[in-house]
């Protein structure tokens, strides 16, 4: 079989006229060119390529030389014959169509095909682009069906003259349209024109009314660009205000510039495991579906294998033994409540009245405090304190021998005068130095000597400083301190 075979838009081979060889008599091969821009033809002017099969399928590459030393090309309606054919070497390669490496001048295959070729639309910034096609089928070029309705509800568009596009041209006769969204999810047209030379262009958005299909309220425009050459595009429109993006009805919108999407392929079936809530054409990529069912793992009928939920899901068992804890709940609550109540009488603060003279009081603190911190709001009015164990805190004379106010603990307090309302502070954390001093009034006192049983506490000489029997020299002004607040000044 002997054919004349020219090339395509997809860059393969295509025979383009063939006739069956024989040995004794002429033959003839009309060969035909290209039927307005359709591709199924020679171009005028463009070079033939010659191939013979044999019998057994092997494929050979023939050089042809025509009469009168014609050029091997394409001319309509011409007519011309062949002066000598030359069998030209054997051509190896991929000789399998499937696969990526294919090669259709190869006349034997040389074991090179590797990759099988997924066909699709290779143009990235297509509307059409399928990111797992390795070699272009030509649907980039797919009819969109820019039709639509008058739906009686409408959001007017103008776009101005002369507009900035970025990414893509758009010429005399490209169809633009504005696309919503449908139940299903497919993009549906809702206005459209063909593009102008110049001027400002109006166009009518439609929107949705009773059973008609149209723009919702607030639904934002999808914008499709379809070439007269067949490239589908997908834009994305700038307003003059941001809110004129989205429907309304008896709104308007000023267009004033395009811009190419870079948008995103995928599964566009949410039936499918592989759906793809970004994509906004689909590619092919749905394969797993999805297994309905019950996908609550708390419902009475989960169903483990399923993969989507169909809203069948039962909760009749969980609420039954929800409404049981609400009302075992509602018993603790109320016990929390009675013990919340008995906690706020039993932790009133317990107020001291604190007569002149001496008191026996109690720590009503849950925490150790300090003594000098606790008792600054009265230590103007108070004397000393007495632990238990004899320990004092005796403010004038700036001694602390408590070190701290331990709970529960009972405690000798004597006043000058009376104070009612008193309540221990909380003062967790404070500690109040105290610097040893004489108050002027001991200062002042005249010298004695002991004569009555009484417990010394404590002798001071006149700096504030504690001094013992060993130190004090003849002649020394000692203050001694007694158990029952009183002092006596003593020379040695």
């Amino acid at each position: 079989m002997l054919g004349a075979f020219f090339t395509n838009d997809q860059g393969d081979l295509q025979c383009a006229g063939s006739a069956i060889w024989t040995n004794n008599d002429f033959v003839s091969i009309p060969i035909w060119g290209e039927y307005s821009g359709e591709d199924n033809g020679f171009d005028e002017g463009e070079s033939i390529t010659w191939l013979l099969q044999k019998p057994n399928g092997d494929l050979l590459e023939l050089v042809v030389q025509f009469g009168d030393a014609a050029p091997n090309i394409y001319t309509t309606n011409s007519i011309t014959w062949v002066e000598t054919i030359q069998l030209l070497d054997v051509v190896y390669g991929c000789t399998y169509p499937e696969f990526l490496e294919f090669n259709s001048l190869a006349s034997t295959d040389d074991g090179s095909c590797s990759e099988i070729a997924v066909l699709g639309c290779t143009d990235s910034s297509s509307y059409l682009y399928s990111p797992y096609a390795n070699k272009d089928d030509g649907s980039c070029t797919m009819e969109i069906d820019f039709s639509h309705e008058n739906t009686g509800a409408n959001h007017s568009i103008l776009i101005l003259d002369d507009i900035p596009v970025e990414g893509a041209s758009i010429d005399f006769g490209d169809m633009l349209g504005v696309f919503y969204a449908n139940s299903l999810g497919e993009l549906v047209c809702a206005g459209s024109f063909p593009w102008l030379e110049n001027g400002i262009m109006p166009m009518v958005a439609w929107g949705a009314q009773l059973d008609q299909g149209g723009f919702q309220e607030g639904e934002a425009f999808t914008w499709i660009l379809q070439k007269n050459s067949g490239e589908v595009y997908q834009m994305q429109a700038t307003y003059q205000d941001e809110y004129m993006s989205t429907y309304a009805t008896n709104g308007m919108s000023v267009v004033l510039g395009f811009t190419l999407v870079n948008h995103q392929m995928g599964c566009t079936d949410y039936l499918f495991q592989e759906y793809n809530t970004q994509a906004v054409f689909d590619d092919g990529s749905c394969v797993t579906p999805h297994i309905l069912g019950c996908t609550s793992i708390l419902a009475d009928n989960y169903t483990a294998i399923a993969s989507l939920n169909d809203g069948s899901c039962s909760f009749e068992n969980i609420l039954s033994d929800i409404s049981a804890l609400e009302s075992e709940l509602s018993e603790k609550e109320s016990i929390i409540e009675a013990l919340e109540e008995n906690i706020d009488v039993n932790s009133e603060p317990i107020v001291i009245s604190l007569q002149q003279g001496w008191n026996m009081i109690g720590f009503t603190l849950r925490e150790e405090m300090d003594p000098v911190a606790s008792f600054q709001e009265i230590v103007a009015d108070m004397v000393m304190i007495k632990g238990n164990e004899g320990q004092v805190y005796w403010p004038e004379f700036g001694f602390n021998g408590l070190d701290v106010l331990e709970p529960g603990q009972g405690y000798q307090v004597k006043m000058n005068v009376a104070r009612d309302g008193f309540i221990f502070p909380d003062v967790s954390g404070q500690k109040m130095e105290l610097t040893p001093s004489v108050p002027q009034w001991a200062l002042e006192m005249a010298p004695e000597h002991p004569n009555t049983e009484r417990t010394l506490v404590k002798m001071l000489n006149l700096l504030g400083q504690e001094v013992y029997d060993n130190g004090i020299r003849l002649g020394d002004v000692v203050l001694h301190l007694y158990s029952d607040g009183t002092v006596e000044k003593h020379i040695h």
